[in-house]
């Protein structure tokens, strides 16, 4: 669906991957390709990420993939500009994604409890 614009595109995820609805780690690459075949998508419309923390900073002291230090909606951003030819924005979260019963999306912590905490931030990657 259509956020001010922009392609959107919801899956679980963390500042590292997004998974398929099978639970299976889609790469930047992968979700490109599907982004792209899509038919209500434009090459070099931006894309907002409803996924966790994909738009988190990723800790350099802590970080089981050494060679990943640009948060997956960095990666996505390069991966659409690259198979599409046309400078392609991200928009995603720096912390978890919330769904309101109206669709609406919201960046938020999550209290010790369960429930939405201080609010995140929508952070724009690309087009590189």
């Amino acid at each position: 669906f259509l956020t001010n614009g922009s392609f959107s595109v919801g899956a679980h995820g963390n500042a590292y991957m997004v998974v398929n609805t099978s639970g299976a780690p889609l790469t930047a690459s992968n979700l490109a390709g599907q982004i792209l075949a899509c038919p209500n998508y434009s090459a070099g419309q931006s894309v907002t990420l409803g996924s966790c923390n994909t738009g988190k900073k990723i800790s350099q002291w802590w970080n089981p993939f050494s060679w990943n230090r640009k948060p997956f909606a960095s990666h996505l951003s390069g991966a659409l500009t690259a198979q599409s030819g046309q400078p392609t924005s991200v928009i995603a979260p720096n912390t978890y994604i919330w769904f309101s019963s109206a669709g609406n999306m919201t960046p938020a912590n999550m209290t010790g409890s369960g429930s939405m905490g201080a609010a995140g931030q929508w952070i724009t990657f690309g087009p590189p």
